[in-house]
């Protein structure tokens, strides 16, 4: 097998980081759920293994938008396409949110937001999806990804350029500067947003250098069946030192960024002998983006009684991916509607023609 990371590999670590996500939220700070080892709940073990979801997404963005761009690369155009649709997706799903939260759980949405002016103010915030730049997560708790992923894909064609320029140099570099985070300031958290760049950074590298062909192509040279033990080995190895760490710490976020992609390059090598349930796990990474922004209504806000009230991990962790499906279903379902694709399609060829006289 000479194949690059493929779109199958990346849905499939998508709906693994979107599983892991979800029992993050759930568990990593409540614990008393599901069978107990060494006193500390197994769903809890987990669920600090789950923070990594962060570093696998921001991998993924990476290495994909690297592995998306055409020979010859327009900032203007990558703006006016990809910052564009990122940026107009989310603004779809604040509102839709908003109109949702206030038709079908108005009471808990004003307890959230508040009212009257201050409602205003949250509501812009969260519409300019930089809201995290001064601590203030979101409307909703996981939305402070946003204004990461926002600031960089604004960088992107700048960090695209220093990766191909200085190659593992600049990698490193980013690494050092990614541990200014140590020092954590309370309402600014742009050292915060710059430090998770570095799986993002890792991803542009990964794909610029085609490091997962390489390993690959090292893998099956020889005795490709001790490399790949030693590889599960050393996933199993990382997957118990994680779980012992604090998923909130340096030392445990700084972990993420090496767990990461040894849990994606464990997908990439043994995808081809998964058998359970990919088919499935891969639908959840293509829905991952909606169930990303609507998850911890349902498992935080609005139906948590409810969700807790199950008191089984599985059946718990089930209802969360099913009610963020049935709220994703009737997203497309507006998106049908409205035309979504078709508008955004538009508003970026308006876009290109205003900023660069061409269209897509």
């Amino acid at each position: 097998m000479n194949d690059d990371f493929t779109i199958k590999n990346t849905n499939y670590c998508k709906g693994i980081a979107i599983i892991l996500m979800i029992i993050h939220h759930l568990f990593w700070n409540v614990p008393g759920y599901g069978v107990t080892i060494g006193h500390i709940a197994l769903s809890q073990r987990i669920a600090v293994i789950g923070k990594v979801c962060v570093s696998i997404f921001l991998f993924l963005s990476g290495f994909g938008l690297y592995k998306s761009i055409k020979t010859e690369f327009s900032i203007k155009k990558f703006y006016c396409e990809k910052l564009y649709k990122l940026y107009i997706n989310y603004i779809f799903i604040v509102i839709t949110s908003i109109i949702i939260s206030i038709v079908f759980f108005k009471e808990k949405y004003m307890n959230l937001i508040g009212k009257g002016f201050k409602e205003i103010i949250l509501i812009i915030l969260n519409l300019t999806g930089f809201q995290y730049l001064i601590g203030y997560p979101g409307l909703n708790g996981a939305w402070w990804f946003v204004s990461v992923i926002l600031v960089l894909y604004i960088l992107f064609p700048f960090l695209k350029t220093l990766v191909e320029k200085y190659k593992i140099k600049f990698v490193i570099i980013f690494f050092l500067i990614s541990c200014f985070d140590i020092i954590q300031l309370e309402n600014i958290k742009i050292l915060t947003i710059i430090s998770w760049g570095f799986p993002f950074i890792l991803g542009v590298y990964t794909a610029f250098s085609n490091i997962f062909i390489k390993i690959n192509q090292y893998i099956n040279k020889d005795k490709k069946y001790v490399k790949k033990s030693i590889l599960l080995i050393l996933l199993i190895f990382s997957l118990i030192i994680k779980q012992i760490l604090d998923s909130q710490s340096f030392i445990g976020i700084k972990f993420d960024y090496y767990l990461s992609f040894v849990i994606i390059l464990s997908v990439y090598i043994f995808f081809e002998n998964i058998l359970i349930s990919k088919k499935t796990i891969s639908f959840l990474g293509k829905k991952s983006s909606d169930i990303y922004y609507i998850h911890m209504f349902i498992s935080t806000y609005y139906l948590a009684n409810s969700i807790y009230n199950i008191n089984n991990v599985f059946f718990m962790i089930v209802s969360v991916i099913i009610l963020s499906l049935l709220w994703s279903f009737s997203l497309d379902t507006i998106r049908k509607i409205i035309g979504w694709n078709n508008l955004i399609y538009r508003g970026s060829n308006r876009l290109l023609s205003y900023f660069c006289g061409d269209k897509i």
